[in-house]
């Protein structure tokens, strides 16, 4: 196989790829979903056809706000989790503690053709690393356990480091982040409409019709969402390990490493 054929296989995001159509279709699937709901109530409120009933108003003011709202809270899900995870771990930095794990992570960022990101280290003994970007900056954290695992299994350590470097290189590190607190946002959305819907309304009529709100306007799109980020969840990791399995040129080295963990 030529070297150009093998750089168009590991590249996901030559459309269209699973992940660049997943994204989209997250994407779309939500806005397209939020303007018809928003652009039906108030034009019913605008134009309504026959004097409309009150609930319908109270309906339409929860349905409209936790949508209009859902952009927002998906950007405040966004920044706060990664800075919260920032903060708690800035100081742990991998330089300063493990020197040869960052002078591993600065060479095979250059046989990516990468900027070195901020490596931190965390006190889980489990076998973890992450990557992510917050404010244009990435960051890599990986957990102690892995750190310490350095010393017996270089080659493992190097081969995760690897994978989520290849992340960075395949280019879903935001797409991912995005679908994620789109997901968590549109779940507290849900869960908040539904608990509203339960202390406003106390007759059994609209308490039937609001239930029937939930299930088409939250449960089903909040299982499309469910379902479209796992997707790209799933789809990511699958690249991912393609690149590193090209690099490597070998199965072997990955292979070790997910049954040493699956036998952790």
């Amino acid at each position: 196989m030529a070297l150009d054929d093998r750089k168009a296989i590991v590249n996901p995001f030559v459309f269209p790829s699973e992940i660049t159509f997943y994204f989209i279709l997250l994407i779309s699937t939500v806005f397209l979903a939020t303007f018809s709901v928003v652009f039906r109530i108030f034009y019913l409120i605008a134009y309504p056809p026959t004097p409309l009933p009150q609930e319908f108003y109270s309906i339409s003011l929860i349905l409209s706000t936790t949508f209009i709202l859902l952009p927002i809270l998906t950007f405040i899900i966004y920044r706060i989790r990664l800075r919260n995870k920032i903060a708690k771990y800035e100081k742990n930095q991998l330089n300063e503690k493990y020197p040869e794990i960052s002078n591993l992570i600065s060479k095979l960022c250059n046989t990516l053709g990468l900027q070195t990101p901020i490596s931190l280290y965390t006190e889980s003994e489990e076998l973890d690393a992450s990557i992510f970007n917050h404010k244009g900056k990435v960051y890599l954290l990986i957990s102690m356990g892995l750190c310490r695992m350095f010393k017996t299994f270089p080659s493992m350590v190097e081969t995760v480091l690897l994978h989520e470097l290849s992340h960075l290189k395949n280019g879903d590190v935001v797409q991912h982040q995005i679908a994620e607190s789109l997901w968590r946002a549109f779940s507290l959305i849900t869960f908040i409409s539904a608990l509203s819907g339960i202390i406003v309304y106390h007759d059994l009529h609209t308490s039937l019709i609001w239930l029937l709100v939930v299930l088409f306007f939250y449960i089903i799109p909040l299982g499309s969402i469910f379902y479209l980020n796992n997707a790209i969840q799933r789809w990511r990791e699958i690249y991912a390990d393609i690149r590193t399995i090209a690099l490597h040129k070998t199965r072997k080295n990955l292979a070790n490493f997910l049954r040493f963990f699956l036998s952790s």
